[in-house]
């Protein structure tokens, strides 16, 4: 079983939700740029054998400048616009509502080639990527 955690307002179409389920939903506070922003975070599961079109289904859904993540203890798939990696991870961090932010890759270069993408072409500002060590 993978898990995941999906910003609501990350998503152009919301329809890739009805994919997963659903265990938890939490609103989280976020102040940017002298603005409050509320976002709905919801805590996902996928089943093993749909982990890859699911995977698919969300990188189309997502929109630029967003990624989401999910798990299964033993891969991280991070998940931007138009293209996800899947990296091996030797350990992952404390769960919390809003997700596990904190992972150690087994595989390095593959983390190095999703964050280059992701604050590259994916557009996400380096201080709300995941740390992977």
């Amino acid at each position: 079983m993978w898990k995941g955690w999906v910003i609501k307002e990350s998503l152009a179409d919301t329809k890739v939700l009805f994919k997963t389920r659903i265990t938890n939903t939490v609103l989280e506070d976020n102040s940017e740029g002298g603005k409050k922003i509320t976002w709905t975070v919801y805590t996902a599961e996928i089943e093993d054998s749909k982990m890859y079109g699911v995977s698919r289904e969300f990188e189309k859904a997502i929109k630029p400048a967003w990624y989401t993540h999910f798990t299964d203890g033993k891969t991280l798939i991070v998940i931007f616009h138009g293209k996800s990696f899947r990296i091996g991870i030797t350990k992952a961090g404390e769960e919390k509502d809003t997700g596990i932010t904190d992972f150690v890759a087994k595989e390095k270069k593959i983390w190095q080639s999703a964050f280059s993408y992701g604050t590259g072409k994916g557009k996400v500002d380096k201080r709300y990527m995941l740390n992977v060590k």
